[in-house]
This record gives structure tokens, C-alpha cells and sequence, in this order.
């Protein structure tokens, strides 16, 4: 039998909404308070799930004899088979002489609980109908008169008032529940969705890197080869022919650039490049990074200016993320300077330390210095335009910037140059 149309969304019923345990601590409490008896029902099966104050008139006699019993369920069926909107309060007169109220839980539609209070009378009771109902039952007269006398006989309006009240507990808790449930549902969804993307990135990743060291190894291969080829062979070698191997020792060496590029972008992008923090000077780093660029710089006839704080305090960084950046930053100003020098420098402020790589250029038009940092892009004749090359050193860059919770920016005059600078925190953010 499918029961599904009883369950919110197919699949919720009040259990699974709602802490039994805890709303009937707030039932109790209700009950010590007032003197009412509660009553919390599953629906449609009419399983009690909460009995908070029941009196004994019902639970050792009327509900303790089968004869008696069957009023019982009778009463509570029809009571509760006429109750269709929320909010909706009906009262009902038990065969066996007391008065019950009841109210419809009600979640999206679904009827899923019931609230009742009840086991009681709204005017004084007919005591020679309850000694005829002791008799045919075969109650003890004595102490079902006495369970009588407890019964307590208040309004209609009392009652509809202390039912509606409760219902709406009942009902805000409901609510809450689900919408709590509805929380966690989605949250397990998210953790799955993001463990989903994880096995992607990560199979992705394990693609790129094996690509990256096919592509790799060859290209290593071949570089090292020519170097060898034009040291043995460098008096025999002509003009051309030491040209032409020095172009294609040039382009196999770029070709290992875009593949390492390319492949530090896709992991930068993915959030899976692993960082390691540690306190570090930056301006070793610079002086190294200016080392490494001195073939660079030489083949163009231009030197390099540091202007270094000499008090400069170390910074919590990864190491060789800040290296790639400075000589990203170093390998673009020597790409479009001609000639002069190209200035490097490191200052502190505040709670930053700052490194600025200044060239004189042919600078950046002002309406694209926004873009200089987007990936596969690059700067010619002053605009940007997309990338024949990697395109990626700037964008890389800006993404180990964001790694370190700090800042890449340029600043720049169209035919005078340009000034690249990020700025890390001391603390590492």
C-alpha cells in the first residue's frame, strides 16, 4: 500500500520532523501549568505519540475495558476524521461522557499529526449516567466516581483557546523540523555535489599531470639535446645554423613554459594547489628572482635596479608561489622594454610588505589596465588582445595573490610604462 500521500514530500512523517522526546518535556510543562491533558497523534495511523496528563477515568477504566475501548476509537476517528484545514478546531463528545477537542497538523498540504486535548467536561456530569456506565462495564463504582471527581469543567471557549494555542506550538515546531530537515538534506546534497567535483578535479588533475609529463619529458629531452648539439658543435656550427638552433631551443623552452603554465592555472583555478606557508624575506627572494633573469635581461641590453627596504620584515608565504610571481612580473617588464633599466623594489605598509617591478615600456591603455590579469590574454601595442602565447603568468599570479589573501595591481601611462605591485600580509592574512 503506498503511503507516500500521507508523507510531506513523499517521504517526511511527524517523526521525522519533530524531537518527540522534547516536545513532550513542552507538553508536561503545559500540562503541570493548566491542569489539560494533551494529546499528540500520527496521522493517518492514530498512533499516540505523546499522552501528557491522561486521567485515570481513561486509562484504567475506559480504555482499560474492551467494550468501553472501542468508544474510544470510535471517538478519536470520527473526531479526527472531520478535521481538513489547519486551524480548524473540532470538539467531540466521547459515548463514554467527556469531551474532546482536536486540531490538524498540517505541512504542505499533508495532514500529518493531530494535537488534542480533552478528557474532560463542559458542564457538570450526570453522576447516575457514569454509575450506569461502572455497572455495565464492571467498573469499580468507588473509584470510578472518584476518577469522576477529578475531571475538570471548564468552557467551550476555554477549551478551543488552550487547543488552538497548543496546535500552533505544535504546528511552528512541525514547521521548524521540517524546514531543518529540508537544511540538512540539502547540506548532505552539497557535500555530495562538492565530493562529486572533488573525484572530477582530482581525475582531472591526475589527466593533466600525466599529459603534462608526456608532453614534458620530450620536450626536456629535445632542449637538452640542442644545448649539447650547439656546445659540441659550436665552431662548425654557421651564423644561420647557430640562429636556427638557438630559435628552436627558444620555443621548445616556451613550449614547457605554456605546459607548465597551463597545468599551475588548471590547479590554481580548481583550489587544488597546495600552498606551504613559512616565514620568508622577500627580499631574497627578489635577488634571487633577479638572478635567475640576468640572461634575459642581457640578451636585451638592460639592467636591473633594486630598490630594496633593507629593514623589510619576512612574511608568512609560500616561497615559491611569491618567486613565480616576481619573475611573472621581471619576464613582463623585460618583454616590453627596449632599453634602460627596469626597477624592482620592496617597501612595508603597515602590516604588508609591498614588491613593485616598474619598466618604461610601451605601457597600458586606461581602458584595459581591468583586464591585464583575465587569462589568455596579452598586452600588444599597448591593448589587450588574446593571448598567441601562454596568456597565463598574470592570471596565475593573481590567483597566488588571492591564495595569500593579498592584492596584485598595476598602474600604468600609455608610451611610458608601467608599474606591476602586490602586496602580501606579514601574518600570511
Amino acid at each position: 500500500m503506498d503511503t507516500s500521500e500521507h508523507l510531506v514530500d513523499g517521504k517526511y512523517s511527524i517523526k521525522d520532523l519533530v524531537d518527540i522526546d522534547k516536545l513532550r518535556r513542552i507538553f508536561e510543562k503545559f500540562t503541570q501549568a493548566t491542569g489539560l491533558t494533551i494529546g499528540f497523534l500520527d496521522h493517518p495511523g492514530l498512533n499516540i505519540l505523546i499522552a501528557s496528563g491522561w486521567r485515570d477515568i481513561c486509562t484504567k477504566f475506559h480504555r482499560g475495558c474492551p467494550a468501553s475501548a472501542e468508544h474510544c476509537v470510535k471517538s478519536n476517528q470520527r473526531l479526527i476524521g472531520k478535521l481538513k484545514e489547519q486551524g480548524q478546531l473540532v470538539i467531540e463528545s466521547c459515548e463514554n461522557g467527556l469531551v474532546d477537542c482536536a486540531t490538524p497538523i498540517i505541512i504542505k498540504g499533508v495532514h500529518i499529526a493531530t494535537l488534542a486535548t480533552g478528557q474532560l467536561l463542559l458542564k457538570d456530569p450526570n453522576r447516575e449516567q457514569f454509575k450506569r456506565q461502572a455497572k455495565l462495564y464492571g467498573y469499580d463504582e468507588e473509584s470510578y466516581l472518584k476518577a469522576l471527581d477529578e475531571i475538570p469543567v471548564i468552557s467551550e471557549k476555554q477549551l478551543k483557546n488552550a487547543t488552538s494555542f497548543l496546535g500552533e506550538l505544535a504546528l511552528i515546531v512541525s514547521e521548524l523540523g521540517f524546514a531543518n530537515t529540508e537544511i540538512k538534506e540539502k547540506n548532505l546534497q552539497l557535500e555530495e555535489d562538492l565530493l562529486e567535483r572533488k573525484r572530477i578535479e582530482e581525475f582531472k588533475d591526475n589527466v593533466l599531470n600525466n599529459v603534462a609529463h608526456e608532453l614534458r619529458t620530450p620536450l626536456h629531452a629535445m632542449t637538452q639535446g640542442i644545448g649539447i648539439l650547439m656546445e659540441e658543435f659550436k665552431e662548425k656550427v654557421t651564423g644561420d645554423q647557430a640562429e636556427i638552433l638557438k630559435i628552436t631551443r627558444f620555443n621548445l623552452t616556451r613550449l614547457i613554459r605554456l605546459v607548465n603554465n597551463f597545468l599551475d592555472f588548471q590547479r590554481l583555478e580548481a583550489g587544488m594547489a597546495s600552498l606551504n606557508f613559512k616565514k620568508v624575506s622577500l627580499n631574497k627572494i627578489v635577488n634571487e628572482a633577479g638572478e635567475m633573469m640576468q640572461p634575459l635581461l642581457a640578451a636585451k641590453n638592460l639592467t636591473l635596479e633594486f630598490r630594496l627596504d633593507s629593514e623589510l620584515p619576512e612574511a608568512l608565504c609560500d616561497r615559491d608561489r611569491i618567486m613565480q610571481v616576481v619573475i611573472n612580473l621581471l619576464d613582463n617588464a623585460v618583454k616590453f622594454t627596449d632599453g634602460g633599466a627596469v626597477t624592482i623594489a620592496s617597501s612595508r605598509t603597515g602590516n604588508k610588505v609591498v614588491i613593485s617591478v616598474e619598466d618604461h615600456g610601451i605601457g597600458i591603455r586606461g581602458e584595459d589596465t581591468g583586464k591585464i590579469f583575465n587569462k589568455f590574454t596579452q598586452l600588444r601595442e599597448g591593448k589587450i588582445v588574446a593571448a598567441t602565447g601562454t596568456g597565463l603568468g598574470l592570471a596565475i599570479s593573481k590567483n597566488v595573490m588571492d591564495l595569500h589573501h593579498g592584492a596584485i595591481r598595476v598602474v600604468s601611462e600609455y608610451g611610458r610604462g608601467s608599474t606591476f605591485s602586490f602586496e602580501l600580509p606579514i601574518d600570511g592574512g
